[in-house]
């Protein structure tokens, strides 16, 4: 089918000008369609992102349909033919009709259509067709860590390419927009079902608007996404398949491109199982509340919430639209079964996934999951692995059966370091504030040493700011106050009134008592070991120019609770979305379960966002307001966010990332890491080289239900 461009949305006076017009997909065929046939190879594309090229199967960009390929026969795992067999299961093509299904009279399966199949989507495989079974085996630190495979299993509307500037169909087919951007109209994929073998139509988008987006009592960020001047947009369902989506005016360019290509835009999010959720809302059942104490929940909204949410902690089996869905879960871990109505095919008609189950162990230490892996029974290996032992993994690679894959990471900043602007304690809120002491700690860190010693030279030193490859961006930005400069660094220091005045070679606060930096570090953050490393490193940089730090690790519920107290000195953690497409306002704000910045402006934020955006959901705390610099730099970033033509876009792209770059929210170490990536050699179809991030949400781009094992 068809790609769009995001960044081509808004090249006109308005973000989308004339209209969105898609890509022209180029469509190939294959006339073997038998379960053993070699795999279709449509051809290969270089997409290039900023530290590397990375290589994908035209057709992933593509999206084509079974129809596309003159597919007309379709194949199902064994596990699937033997419960169909049994009587459990509607036959494969039943599965794949777009009518619901499920026991008639006398318990014999019926389906519509005349059991024929809709167009399901092809995902050419990387290497070639799979076979079916096996278990994939991934690790978890705990019930709450989401591990390696937690968000690579996930599905979306659209999904990116590893540029992210791809919005490549996946739930939906396509949309068109109106002149002004101010009317979208998406058309849902025909034929996708949700894993209990209800179909997934615009009902489930449209309970989700009704009884999510539009509930003031129910907490929600993605409605912000969806609000205009603050109007949230007005949903349609034109039929079952076409949503309309009307704003109250034209869509900026930004909203445009985190609205088709963004994470948040999924399950729990945007679309829930209607049929499921109805149960649990009070606006849909009276008996709400009894069945939320019947459950051990309080009232029904925290029921309503446990009920949709997807993170790793939700204790629930329910109603999924991805390749695996939870089965079971105990103390030893997670465990995921295929989705028997998954909606998609390989090129010779094969239902996805190849691999029947999903393995998610807790283990209590990440070294120990790290030798696990290294010893072949965690078949991969990406969040956990440290740069720093990369030769350690390609010595023992032969020994353990796998292999080491060089991929990249999209962030600015692996680690970065924001100081507590807003300290309880007074002197420390006085230099921490002083902008004249994050440009001494920042000169003051050795960024080269940073890279050879923690990421074996393979990294960028830099500092925190937009990636380079935005359409703004001034590469200057990257080297503000990062060299390396012990001797400004001391210059500024003594400006702050931080000075050695007893001559011990530690630096005594402007009250003359000793000053001492807290650098707590997370055990169980996704910086692992390598935060900890890169701080020791740090660390001793600060020493040098006489500061006195005080480095430990400590547990994530402590750094959590330290951080949400405003207790922090410094919040060590990796920067958020710094990629065009993906960026968010947590470079500063917005999150301080981890970054416990500023945490009064954070929430004074909140609450103006909260009013812009009409005042929907709870109420936030009011917070306090910041320094005039600041609320400048926030009006902006709204005014940014929301812009519609291309030169206001451009313009106050550069003032917000000019000031950002001189401010030191976050002061910046090493970006674009290459990150080592285990794979278990039994593990098939696992592309050499991609990003590995957040932004493009970890292993999506893999296209996991194409891997297969091979034993």
């Amino acid at each position: 089918m068809r790609s769009v461009r995001l960044f081509a949305l808004a090249l006109a006076a308005s973000v989308l000008g004339a209209g969105v017009a898609f890509a022209a997909g180029q469509e190939a065929s294959t006339e073997d369609t038998a379960a053993t046939a070699a795999a279709t190879t449509m051809g290969d594309t270089e997409i290039v992102l900023i530290g590397g090229v990375y290589t994908w199967p035209k057709s992933w960009l593509e999206a084509p349909t079974a129809a596309a390929l003159n597919i007309t026969s379709f194949n199902e795992a064994p596990m699937l033919a033997q419960m169909v067999d049994a009587g459990e299961l509607p036959a494969l093509a039943g599965r794949l009709a777009g009518v619901p299904l499920g026991l008639g009279g006398g318990g014999e399966w019926r389906a519509g259509a005349g059991g024929l199949p809709d167009d399901p989507l092809v995902f050419e495989p990387y290497e070639e067709v799979g076979t079916y079974g096996g278990t994939l085996r991934v690790a978890r630190l705990s019930p709450g860590d989401w591990g390696d495979m937690h968000r690579g299993h996930k599905v979306f509307p659209y999904r990116a390419d590893p540029s992210t500037s791809e919005a490549i169909p996946m739930l939906f087919k396509d949309f068109n927009a109106s002149a002004d951007g101010s009317q979208w109209t998406f058309h849902l994929r025909p034929g996708v079902k949700w894993s209990d073998g209800m179909p997934f139509t615009t009902a489930d988008i449209m309970f989700a608007y009704e009884y999510i987006f539009k509930d003031s009592e129910i907490p929600h960020g993605t409605r912000n996404r969806f609000t205009i001047a603050g109007e949230l947009a007005g949903f349609e369902a034109v039929d079952d398949y076409t949503l309309r989506v009307s704003f109250a005016g034209p869509v900026s360019k930004l909203i445009t491109m985190q609205m088709l290509n963004w994470t948040r835009i999924k399950q729990g999010d945007l679309f829930v199982p209607a049929h499921y959720m109805k149960d649990f809302s009070l606006r849909t059942n009276d008996n709400a509340e009894a069945l939320a104490k019947e459950h051990g929940y309080e009232n029904w909204i925290g029921h309503f919430m446990a009920r949709r949410d997807m993170s790793p902690k939700q204790p629930f089996v329910m109603p999924e639209l991805s390749a695996w869905t939870l089965d079971s879960r105990d103390a030893t871990g997670i465990y995921m079964v295929r989705n028997p109505y998954f909606w998609a095919v390989d090129t010779v008609g094969n239902q996805l996934p190849y691999i029947d189950r999903i393995e998610a162990r807790y283990f209590s230490d990440k070294q120990v999951a790290i030798l696990s892996m290294m010893q072949g029974k965690i078949d991969i290996g990406g969040r956990m692995m440290n740069p720093d032992e990369f030769p350690l993994y390609v010595q023992n690679q032969e020994e353990g059966d796998y292999r080491v894959l060089q991929w990249q990471d999209t962030k600015m900043t692996r680690v970065g370091y924001q100081f507590n602007l807003m300290h309880p304690e007074p002197v420390k809120r006085q230099v921490f504030s002083d902008i004249r002491f994050r440009r001494a700690v920042s000169v003051a860190i050795d960024r080269n040493a940073v890279n050879e010693f923690a990421f074996q030279g393979l990294a960028t030193p830099t500092q925190m700011t937009i990636d380079p490859g935005a359409s703004f961006a001034d590469p200057a930005w990257a080297q503000k106050y990062a060299e390396y400069d012990p001797d400004k660094a001391n210059a500024w220091l003594d400006e702050v009134g931080l000075k050695d005045s007893d001559g011990d070679g530690t630096r005594e606060g402007p009250d003359g008592k000793p000053f001492v930096i807290d650098l707590l570090i997370s055990s169980e953050s996704v910086l692992g070991t390598m935060g900890f490393t890169v701080s020791e490193i740090v660390a001793e940089n600060w020493r040098d120019v006489g500061l006195q730090v005080n480095l430990r690790q400590i547990s994530q519920e402590l750094f959590e609770a330290r951080s949400l107290a405003g207790e922090l000195d410094v919040a060590v953690f990796p920067s958020d979305s710094d990629l065009e497409t993906r960026v968010t306002f947590r470079v500063m704000f917005d999150n301080e379960r981890y970054h416990g910045y500023a945490i009064p402006w954070e929430q004074w934020i909140r609450h103006q966002e909260w009013e812009r955006g009409g005042r929907q959901g709870p109420e936030p705390p009011a917070g306090e307001r910041p320094p005039d610099d600041v609320v400048q730099l926030v009006e902006n970033w709204w005014d940014w966010v929301g812009s519609t033509d291309e030169d206001t876009y451009q313009q106050l792209g550069v003032e917000v990332w000019e000031f950002l770059s001189e401010y030191l929210g976050m002061i910046g170490t090493v970006g674009k890491a290459v990150r080592p990536i285990l794979i278990n050699n039994r593990i098939r179809n696992v592309p050499e080289t991609l990003p590995f991030s957040f932004e493009t949400y970890l292993w999506v781009p893999t296209t996991p239900s194409q891997w297969f094992i091979r034993e």
